[in-house]
């Protein structure tokens, strides 16, 4: 079908937004566009409807088996359409100002296959011919994309492959049928002497950074965020033998695989030497990243057929706890199928607390009456175990991404039990001894669904569906010489439903608005008995409507959100409704590929946690008991962010950063005194709370690659107003070499001591984390990874962390023993 575009002159004015944003772009080309394994024929198109002025006359459906990612920065028209085609068999003709656009192959049928070279990885523009089997005459040819795929018009039965590209070996195939399936090319043992070419590992663009790993890295690394430690990356925060993955700022990252959203599992289960790339996002306008603020997405190595299975063990012998954990995956066509089995165990006796609590409580002749309690831990008992089985289908289409996951689990405590001995400062009661006796059973059903369409005329629509259920009992014995025993029990039915809906449109490569409805149904229904009898039924109904406009060109890239929340609540006869509006906003100049600076700004409410609001009053101790506040209101906070990026080489990189995080209505524990003890309540608003760190992340590599080092520098400083009154500060450090020799992997690390309130507004409590010291030594092939770590050699005590808050009423200070520390 012929069909001729001549676009009549109009205007497209956007004004949404377009007020606040202060960065416009100077001096810019005319033809500015940046493609990503587009088809060349929707390349071309957009190129017409940005510039109608230009004529265009082409055969689009025989461009449709052509895909092009080019970069064009071009003020001439036959210049950007000449780097749009590339080396695809298409010709170009200019008269006058009309461009003719013509496919050189023309054929009913179509040779398609994928060229691929060691460890599965795509060949990328690779020369396919199409030879006559009998005087081997090039019939066609075609280009490889970037997954290595060819598709080539040609109606000519029976031809023979024939396939080149730098660095690899020529390779033949022959083929009878039009599908010529997945070629191996051998990579050419190429040695280069005099001339040293070395590409960029780590490119930093205005809407994101890309990082490439190297094959050392790929091969010592046994999941996900093990990766992640051995690339450094200097914008994330990450530390060798820890699963937690933030920012350098310490703010949450939200991890995909492909655009599809992962879980703990999923990083666990990958295949290193699948991994292509990793980029790194903040405030992304891509809407299959549904509106998280910080992103980090794996590039893989996509497969036609076939599949691997992978298992990972791990045995903690001082601790006495492990994990096993299988994953099958079986790929076909554009499916992708996951059976996984998890299983997790722990047995120890050195879990505790020791604690010194201070009570100050009014006497009837206007005194204050102060005592200790000092409780210390002689025996613990710690059992769990943890089982889980999941099911996903995954389609990956050009238009469609489909991915479907269901799991099940059990996760039981049978035991946390602890004895200790309790006594009083001032006698004021007898020296006694206590038994705490815990345990716990949760079953639990979940369903996540992750759905992305591709629309015409440069429009998408992402939806997240989930669902959760989990039944959990729990119960508890408190006991004390000549006290009452105290007895909780609770059951729990829990179910969870939210859905999100994103749609979005992009104006011209550079504009585009995304709009987003998202929703969150809760109801808890919690039965409590023993020495309290009570029902706690609650329901929480959550709504969010908003928009976000984004703007992105070569050297700038910057977004401004808005939206409303709306919260209601539910607890047996107390209900509450409340609304908000959120803000986000972000800013990156990128003057060039090695430096980047950015800044960020997030207002959001949180509404308050229905175990809260409860107004039942659990006595947890002799002399403190617990209530809530069922007239709780939503909290206000505020994100402030700037960071500036430097990798002015494969050697060396680093980001500095400083964050703020404001919060406003806040509500916090209160320890009122009666004569009987405390009663912990919340109230609110109180005083001003306040979070601040920042700080420096760098890396550098030594030896060709085989030694690196990285580390972090950081401040953290925290206003916690009334009622604690207190002002906390801490600079921290964190160093770690990594060294690797043939097969053997070597890394040592020592993470400093360091303070932090836990991002937790309410409590007031401060806590101190013992330094840690990390050993490692691995041995990697194409098969098997075995590692061995010693962790902390230089401590044989359990406690690991220090706690302490003070109020007017009631202060504690406690040491907390357990596995992480030792």
């Amino acid at each position: 079908m012929l069909s001729t575009y001549r676009l009549r002159s109009k205007k497209t004015i956007l004004t949404l937004i377009m007020v606040a944003m202060t960065c416009i772009s100077a001096g810019a080309y005319e033809y500015d566009y940046s493609f990503d394994n587009t088809p060349i024929s929707e390349a071309i198109i957009r190129i017409c409807k940005d510039h109608p002025d230009v004529n265009i006359t082409f055969i689009y459906k025989e461009l449709d088996n052509y895909k092009t990612s080019a970069r064009i920065h071009t003020d001439d028209a036959y210049e950007a359409l000449r780097l749009t085609i590339g080396l695809n068999p298409i010709s170009i003709i200019k008269k006058d100002h009309n461009y003719y656009i013509e496919a050189l192959q023309h054929g009913k049928f179509c040779y398609t296959g994928r060229a691929i070279g060691n460890d599965n990885d795509p060949v990328v523009a690779a020369t396919v011919m199409l030879l006559a089997p009998k005087d081997s005459t090039v019939i066609t040819y075609g280009i490889t994309d970037e997954a290595g795929r060819f598709s080539i018009p040609c109606d000519k039965q029976g031809v023979v492959g024939k396939l080149s590209c730098l660095g690899y070996e020529t390779t033949y195939k022959e083929s009878s049928t039009f599908d010529m399936g997945t070629i191996l090319m051998k990579e050419l043992p190429i040695n280069l002497q005099s001339v040293k070419v070395e590409g960029d590992n780590a490119l930093l663009l205005s809407d994101k950074s890309i990082y490439r790993p190297t094959q050392r890295q790929k091969d010592a690394s046994q999941t996900a965020t093990d990766l992640l430690v051995r690339m450094a990356i200097p914008q994330l925060n990450v530390k060798l033998g820890s699963s937690v993955v933030t920012t350098a700022s310490n703010q949450p990252v939200a991890i995909y695989i492909d655009y599809v959203p992962a879980s703990e599992n999923d990083l666990k289960m990958m295949r290193m030497s699948d991994v292509r790339c990793v980029e790194y996002l903040e405030y992304p306008s891509d809407p299959r990243f549904q509106g998280n603020r910080y992103v980090i997405n794996f590039r893989m190595t996509q497969y036609e057929y076939g599949g691997y299975v992978k298992a990972l063990g791990t045995e903690n012998f001082i601790a006495n706890s492990g994990f096993l954990q299988g994953n099958a995956r079986f790929v076909k066509n554009k499916m992708t199928y996951d059976i996984m089995c998890y299983g997790y165990y722990m047995s120890n006796d050195h879990f505790g607390v020791d604690q010194t609590e201070t009570f100050r409580l009014p006497q009837d002749d206007g005194e204050i009456k102060s005592f200790q309690r000092e409780s210390r831990t002689e025996t613990s008992r710690y059992r769990r175990r943890n089982y889980e089985t999941s099911f996903r289908a995954l389609y990956s289409g050009d238009k469609i991404t489909a991915n479907s996951q269901i799991s099940i689990g059990l996760d039981a405590t049978p035991h946390d039990d602890n004895t200790g001995e309790v006594k009083y400062t001032d006698n004021l009661l007898g020296r006694s001894y206590y038994e705490s006796i815990a345990d716990s059973k949760a079953k639990y059903l979940n369903y996540n669904g992750y759905y992305f369409f591709s629309l015409p005329e440069d429009n998408s629509l992402t939806a997240s569906l989930g669902y959760s259920y989990s039944h959990t009992n729990q119960s508890s014995q408190y006991s004390e010489t000549d006290i009452a025993s105290i007895y909780n029990n609770a059951g729990d039915n829990t179910h969870k439903g939210n859905i999100g809906l994103n749609y979005s449109q992009t104006f011209g490569e550079k504009h585009s608005i995304m709009t987003h409805i998202r929703g969150l149904y809760e109801h808890n229904r919690t039965d409590y008995s023993g020495s309290v009898n009570a029902l706690d039924n609650s329901t929480t109904k959550f709504g969010q409507i908003g928009a976000t406009y984004s703007f992105a060109e070569k050297k700038v890239s910057t977004s401004l959100g808005f939206g409303w929340n709306w919260l209601a609540t539910d607890l047996n006869d107390n209900k509450a409704i409340s609304d908000y509006p959120y803000i986000d906003a972000s800013f990156r100049f990128v003057p060039d590929r090695k430096n980047s600076f950015g800044a960020v700004f997030h207002y959001s409410v949180w509404p308050p946690s229905s175990n809260y609001k409860s107004d039942n009053i659990i006595q947890v101790s002799p002399f403190l008991w617990h209530t809530g506040n069922p007239l709780l209101k939503s909290h206000r906070s505020y994100d402030i962010g700037i960071n500036y990026t430097f990798i002015p080489s494969n050697r060396f990189n680093m980001t500095v950063f400083a964050n703020s995080w404001l919060v406003g209505n806040r509500a916090a524990f209160v320890y009122e005194a009666t004569l009987e003890g405390i009663i912990r309540t919340i109230q609110q608003p109180v005083g001003k709370f306040g979070h601040y760190n920042y700080g420096i992340n760098a890396s550098s590599n030594f030896l060709d690659g085989k030694l690196y080092l990285s580390g972090q520098l950081a401040q953290l400083y925290v206003h916690n107003g009334l009622p604690y009154s207190i002002n906390h500060s801490c600079v921290s450090f964190y160093l770690q070499a990594l060294y690797y020799l043939g097969n053997f992997n070597f890394a040592i690390s020592y993470n400093s001591e360091n303070a932090t309130d836990n991002y937790n507004s309410m409590s007031g409590i401060w806590t101190k984390n013992k330094d840690a010291f990390v050993l490692q030594a691995g041995w990697s092939n194409a098969s098997w990874n075995i590692r061995l770590t010693a962790q902390n050699l230089q401590r044989w005590n359990w406690r690991s962390s220090y706690e302490t808050m003070r109020s007017e009423n009631y202060s504690v200070n406690k040491w907390i023993s357990n596995v992480s520390g030792h």
